[in-house]
Order: structure tokens, then sequence, then C-alpha cells
């Protein structure tokens, strides 16, 4: 079974990260290098 993301949801993913980057006010500015395989 894969798993990974479809091209699409990919370009989702982009186009929330960085429309959160614009929108987001800098005090809830969140990190951008985080990696799905990262532990919190």
């Amino acid at each position: 079974m894969d798993l990974r993301f479809t091209p699409e949801q990919e370009a989702w993913r982009r186009e929330v990260r960085d429309f959160l980057a614009r929108e987001l006010p800098e005090k809830y500015e969140f990190a951008t290098d985080f990696e799905e395989r990262d532990v919190l």
C-alpha cells in the first residue's frame, strides 16, 4: 500500500502552508521546517 501523498495532495499542503505563512499574525508563526517523520 502506497501511503505517500498524491501530487494533488502535496499541492494542497503547499497552498495551505503558504496561506498560513502569509495570513497568520507573527505571534502565531509556525515552523515550516517540520517534517512528517519528526516526533513531537
